[in-house]
């Protein structure tokens, strides 16, 4: 991860903190992808069986393999009654809930590391406000991590995150107290930071939708 890598080469705060909200962004943008999805599998079911109106010619749901396909009549009936309430996949909503924490972790990040380039330009009162701002968002962002099944590994990132972040935010809270006593100013007052991206987001094959098939050929050969 570049975010990473700027954070070990210790590169300049304002750029770290601007690769770290534009991966929030990209987070954002995942989680938003994500709940289309779950929207279109509470819309059509797993099996693709969404009906709008009288009209409405079925359409497949390219995200799913039918499981009914091969079940004996039986089989489907007692499938369809115990998937009924349980629609969108239990692996989607843990997706969602991950890709959401990840969005309010990196935000924070962003405000950790813009908060260092206060303390270089010997605004502490800033820094301060900074910190404050990085620490609500990162016990946000543990807050939605926190019991989302298979993700063990995102609370744990969640939690060393915090411990970092709040760790820096009392050091600057007792060094403005003992020694800058600089007023902090409201976090709103505080400049924006400009997302800055430097890599493009691709989407994987195995989420793609399925390309349209080829038109069909009139007897002559044209396109119908």
């Amino acid at each position: 991860c570049l975010f990473e890598r700027a954070s070990r080469d210790a590169m300049k705060g304002a750029v770290v903190a601007k690769l770290a909200a534009q991966v929030g962004l990209f987070y954002k943008e995942a989680a938003g992808a994500l709940k289309a999805l779950r929207d279109a599998c509470e819309r059509e079911g797993p099996g693709g069986d969404a009906v709008e109106g009288p009209a409405k010619k079925k359409k497949a749901n390219p995200y799913f393999q039918d499981p009914k396909a091969n079940m004996t009549r039986d089989e489907r009936e007692r499938y369809q009654a115990e998937t009924a309430d349980k629609v969108a996949p239990p692996l989607l909503l843990s997706l969602i809930a991950q890709a959401e924490a990840q969005a309010t972790l990196f935000e924070s990040w962003a405000q950790f590391h813009a908060a260092s380039e206060h303390e270089d330009a010997y605004e502490y009162g800033s820094q301060v406000a900074r910190l404050r701002r990085a620490s609500e968002l990162v016990g946000e962002a543990a807050a939605k991590a926190a019991g989302v099944p298979g993700g063990e590994a995102c609370a744990l990132a969640m939690n060393t995150a915090a411990n970092s972040i709040r760790e820096a935010e009392a050091v600057a809270e007792k060094h403005n107290a003992t020694v800058y006593i600089e007023r902090v100013p409201p976090f709103s007052s505080l400049p924006t930071i400009e997302p800055k991206a430097i890599v493009r987001p691709t989407l994987p094959s195995e989420l793609a939708p399925p390309a349209p098939p080829p038109p069909e050929e009139d007897d002559d050969g044209r396109d119908s």
